[in-house]
C-alpha cells in the first residue's frame, strides 16, 4: 500500500508542471492587482480549491459494510482503497462598497452529485482591523478546525478537533485583527451546527482570542457555552467547551498544538459526557518546496466510560501517530501542493485495536 501511495504521489506531482504553476500564479496575481486597482463597485471576486485524495483501505472502516476508509476514529471493519474528490469548493465575494461584501462558499459533491451551501454571509468592515459578520459560516473556536483544510499541515484533522469543533453555524460575530497584537472574535450562534434552524431555543456564545507574543509565537484560548438538541429529542444537552492553542513559526521549524476540553454534548458520544483531547504537530522544512511533518493526537470522548467488548468511538480513548511529507508547487495563496501521510491509529482502552495506512492528497487553488 505504501509503495502504491508513493507512486500516486509522484504521479500527481508530475501532473502539476512548473509551467502550469507559474501561469496560474501569474493569473492570480494579475487578478488580484485588477481588483486592488479597481474602485468601481459592485464587483465580484472568485476563488476556489480542488482536492483529490487517496485513502488506503488498510486504515479500515468505522462502519460495517461501508468499505470507505475512515478519516477519524477507531476503524474495526474492512475497507477498500479509495480515490475521490474530497473538496471541490468554489467561492464568490460580491463587493457592494469598500465596507460591505457578501461571501459564499459551495461544496460540489461529485460522488453524491449534489451541491451544498457552506458559507452564506454578509460582512461589514468598520475599519481594516474590525468587522461584523452575519450569516452562516465557520464559528470562531480553536485553531485547527477554524483554519481552512487548504492550509493545515495534515491530510486529516485530529479526532479532538473533528469531534469537538462546532463547525459552521448561523449567527452574528465581531472580529478584530490587529497586526502585532492578535486576532479576537466573539459571536452568538444558533447552536445547531449543520442546520439553519434553532431547535434548542437559545443562542450559543462562542469566542476565540489569539495573541501575538512575538513575530514567531502566538498563543490563544477559545470558549463555547450553549446547548444542543439532538434530532427527535425534546431535551437540550448543555455544551461547555474550552481550548488552549499555541503556534510557533520560525524557519525551518513550525510547531502547532491544541488542548480541548468538553463537558456536555459532543458528536462522538452523542450524549452528556466529559471529553478531552489534544494534538501537536512539528513541521521541518527540508527544502524550499518540501516539509517533513511529525504528529501525535489523542482523544477520549467519554472520560468516565469504557467499552471492553468492541472498538467504540462513543466511549473509548484512542490516539494517532503520523509522519508526512508535503511537497509545495506554490506556498503562496492559493496553496498548490501534494501531501503524503502515514498514520498509525490505536485504541488506548477497552477493546484492543490498531490500524495503519497512508493518505495522499493533491490540492490546487485559484
Amino acid at each position: 500500500m505504501l509503495l502504491r501511495a508513493i507512486a500516486l504521489l509522484l504521479l500527481l506531482s508530475s501532473l502539476a508542471a512548473a509551467e502550469v504553476h507559474e501561469e496560474s500564479t501569474t493569473l492570480h496575481e494579475e487578478s488580484t492587482a485588477v481588483h486592488e486597482e479597481s474602485k468601481s463597485y459592485p464587483y465580484i471576486h472568485h476563488e476556489g480549491q480542488i482536492q483529490i485524495q487517496f485513502n488506503d483501505g488498510e486504515l479500515g472502516s468505522a462502519k460495517k459494510g461501508g468499505f470507505k476508509p475512515a478519516n477519524n476514529g477507531l476503524a474495526d471493519f474492512l475497507a477498500s482503497d479509495r480515490i475521490f474528490v474530497r473538496r471541490f469548493r468554489p467561492t464568490w465575494k460580491l463587493y457592494l462598497s469598500p465596507e460591505v461584501h457578501f461571501d459564499t462558499e459551495f461544496n460540489i459533491d461529485t460522488y453524491q452529485k449534489k451541491v451544498d451551501i457552506l458559507d452564506l454571509l454578509v460582512n461589514y468592515d468598520f475599519s481594516e482591523e474590525t468587522s461584523l459578520s452575519v450569516g452562516r459560516y465557520k464559528v470562531p473556536f480553536g485553531w485547527e478546525g477554524f483554519e481552512s483544510s487548504r492550509l493545515i499541515n495534515t491530510v486529516a484533522r485530529s479526532d479532538a478537533t473533528v469531534l469537538l469543533y462546532p463547525e459552521r453555524d448561523v449567527g452574528i460575530s465581531v472580529q478584530h485583527d490587529q497586526q502585532g497584537l492578535g486576532d479576537f472574535r466573539l459571536g452568538a450562534f444558533l447552536g445547531q451546527p449543520r442546520s439553519s434552524g434553532d431547535a434548542n431555543g437559545s443562542a450559543d456564545l462562542i469566542g476565540r482570542a489569539s495573541f501575538s507574543v512575538s513575530d514567531s509565537l502566538s498563543v490563544g484560548a477559545s470558549g463555547h457555552l450553549g446547548s444542543f438538541r439532538p434530532t427527535g429529542s425534546g431535551t437540550d444537552i448543555p455544551v461547555r467547551r474550552a481550548g488552549l492553542e499555541l503556534q510557533w513559526d520560525k524557519e525551518p521549524f513550525q510547531f502547532e498544538s491544541e488542548v480541548l476540553w468538553s463537558d456536555g454534548y459532543n458528536v462522538a458520544s452523542k450524549g452528556d459526557t466529559k471529553a478531552f483531547g489534544y494534538y501537536f504537530y512539528t513541521i521541518f522544512r527540508l527544502a524550499q518546496p518540501l516539509d517533513l511533518v511529525l504528529g501525535y493526537d489523542r482523544f477520549d470522548p467519554d472520560t468516565n466510560s469504557v467499552n471492553a467488548l468492541q472498538a467504540d468511538n462513543a466511549t473509548n480513548a484512542r490516539d494517532r501517530k503520523l509522519i508526512g511529507l508535503n511537497y509545495y508547487l506554490s506556498r503562496e495563496t492559493p496553496v498548490h501542493r501534494v501531501m503524503l501521510n502515514y498514520e498509525i491509529r490505536q485504541s488506548l482502552e477497552g477493546y484492543p485495536l490498531d490500524s495503519s495506512g497512508v493518505r495522499v492528497r493533491y490540492q490546487i487553488g485559484w
